[in-house]
């Protein structure tokens, strides 16, 4: 089954959203959108590790999807869903943190739901559907939700993913966030599908295109997906049609994307949509704006300065968490490390 849904300003939505839940999405969106923005300036000052990858533009995929869940319900993200994250409750120190080389983003609040942000293209995939399978084993009602992006629909973990999903009615739903970019590559040379959409029909569960602008639209479909889910009627995929950010701040996407489609996806931006729509409704005006801003500049401000007392990167955490029961190879690997850690020299 394939289906498609578009929302102009989420008018016609069939949505249990109150406009002060659409006013803490604007307001979860705008947050966003200002730590993105933060991060990619620390980057490229030279304050952050490596490269960073931005998520600007994809705001109303994350965060309209986040908002369909329930408490009890987990949360897989990628690299790429800051904004996911900060909804769900993730801390927005531990997100300043990680980038300048602590290692608090594999940590996360005791009671909050969150599978460990999957670095590896679709790897995690596997992991969130066992993961609804052994809560449908247990008789738990909870839901996962899984994002992923387009490129990952070409790993093999994908569609071993989607597989057992549909094979088991899996409770999950799992959402490509498709920019139409795997890094350089176009979808059009990724797969001969008509939509990524449709390769749920292969593996016996719906598929459903979503206009991923639309905070609603995207609320409506996740909903929807979340409570067939948990009612036993199996997996959803969806796929939302995100902006085009840069693959990461190594990438130019001007190198292989037009200046007119650059222009084009800007125009697509999500914010301004659903701040039309709130002021058209009443629920927004300039006094809440500033207001929001003020509020916004107050949190990041406060959650750089608290992931600066973090501690730095401890070099040992890369051996915890990999085995239950450790083996003896494992152990001597990880007993010569410290030991070159306590005579001070550089492990070879």
């Amino acid at each position: 089954m394939l289906t498609e849904e578009k929302m102009k300003g989420g008018k016609g939505a069939d949505t249990a959203l109150q406009p002060s839940d659409l006013e803490r999405a604007l307001y979860l969106m705008k947050r966003a959108r200002a730590l993105d923005e933060r991060v990619l300036s620390l980057q490229r000052q030279g304050k952050v590790i490596g490269t960073y990858a931005p998520f600007s533009g994809q705001e109303a995929a994350q965060i309209g999807a986040v908002m369909a869940m329930e408490s009890n319900d987990w949360l897989f993200p990628t690299y790429r869903d800051g904004a996911a994250l900060t909804a769900f409750g993730y801390p927005l120190s531990y997100l300043f943190a990680f980038p300048t080389g602590v290692d608090a983003r594999w940590k996360r609040p005791e009671k909050l739901h969150l599978w460990p942000p999957a670095i590896s293209i679709a790897s995690h995939l596997p992991h969130a559907v066992g993961f609804a399978m052994a809560a449908q084993f247990r008789h738990d009602p909870l839901v996962v939700l899984a994002f992923c992006g387009d490129g990952a629909t070409s790993e093999g973990d994908f569609h071993e993913a989607l597989n057992l999903a549909g094979l088991f009615h899996a409770p999950v739903v799992l959402v490509i966030e498709n920019n139409g970019y795997a890094i350089s590559l176009p979808r059009s040379r990724q797969t001969a599908s008509a939509t990524l959409a449709q390769k749920a029909e292969a593996y016996g569960f719906p598929g459903v295109q979503v206009d991923g602008h639309d905070l609603l639209a995207v609320y409506t479909v996740v909903r929807r997906a979340v409570e067939r889910a948990r009612q036993g009627e199996g997996p959803t995929l969806i796929k939302p049609e995100v902006s085009l950010c840069p693959h990461t701040t190594a990438d130019d996407p001007t190198k292989y994307r037009s200046k007119e489609e650059l222009e084009a996806e800007r125009k697509k931006d999500p914010l301004p949509r659903l701040t039309q729509y709130l002021r058209e409704q009443g629920a927004w005006d300039d006094t809440k704006e500033q207001q929001a801003t003020d509020r916004i500049v107050e949190e990041l401000h406060r959650a750089e300065r608290e992931a600066v007392k973090l501690a730095e990167a401890d070099p040992r955490v890369i051996f915890d968490n990999v085995y239950a029961h450790p083996p003896k190879t494992f152990l001597a690997q990880r007993n010569a490390f410290l030991r070159e850690l306590r005579e001070g020299g550089a492990p070879s």
